[in-house]
C-alpha cells in the first residue's frame, strides 16, 4: 500500500459545547484521510457489497436506511402496545465505541467466509496492517505513530490467501 493511502490525521471534534471540554468523553474523533484512501474504499465497497449483506432489522451504515427508522418502528411498537394495556420491555445496546474493538483477525476471517476475494481481503490485511496515524489538536499536528493490529500474524495463518 502507498504509504500516504494508510496515514489519518485524528481531529478531535468536540460534541457538546456546554458539556466539560477537558472531558475526553465528550470528543468525537475525526479521522481525515487521503483521496487515494477514500477511493480505494469506495471501489472495494462496490466489489463486495452483493457478498456482505446483512439482516433488514440493521439500519446503521445501509445504503436507503436511515437513523429514524427504528426510532418510528419503536414509537409505533409502542403505542401498539399501550393501545392495548400491555407492558413492553425495551433494552437498548451502546455500541458506539465497538469499532476500536474489533477483532480484526475475526473480522477477516468472517469476509473469507463470505467468498470475499482473496486479492481485496490481502489488500485490507496490507491496508490495515500499516495504518499511522497523527492527531491534530489545536492547529498542531502531534509526530507520526503506528496502529498496531496484533492479529495480522494469525489472519495469515487461517486464511488461505
Amino acid at each position: 500500500m502507498p504509504k500516504g493511502s494508510t496515514h489519518s490525521v485524528i481531529q478531535p471534534v468536540l460534541k457538546n459545547k456546554n458539556g466539560d471540554v477537558s472531558d475526553s468523553s465528550n470528543y468525537r474523533p475525526i479521522a481525515l484521510v487521503s483521496i487515494f484512501s477514500k477511493l480505494l474504499e469506495h471501489i472495494i465497497a462496490t466489489r463486495i457489497e452483493h457478498l456482505i449483506t446483512t439482516t433488514s432489522n440493521q439500519f446503521g451504515f445501509k445504503k436507503s436506511h436511515s437513523r429514524l427508522m427504528p426510532i418510528l418502528i419503536l414509537k409505533d411498537l409502542l403505542s401498539f402496545y399501550h393501545d392495548r394495556g400491555s407492558t413492553m420491555y425495551v433494552a437498548f445496546l451502546d455500541a458506539s465505541k465497538a469499532f476500536d474493538r474489533v477483532n480484526y483477525a475475526t473480522l477477516f476471517c468472517k469476509l473469507s467466509a463470505r467468498n470475499v476475494p482473496g486479492v481485496i481481503l490481502r489488500v485490507l490485511i496490507c491496508w490495515y496492517a500499516g495504518q499511522s496515524c497523527s492527531i491534530l489538536w489545536a492547529g498542531v499536528i502531534s509526530s507520526v505513530f503506528s496502529l498496531q493490529m496484533v492479529y495480522v500474524k494469525v489472519v495469515f495463518c487461517h486464511l488461505a490467501i
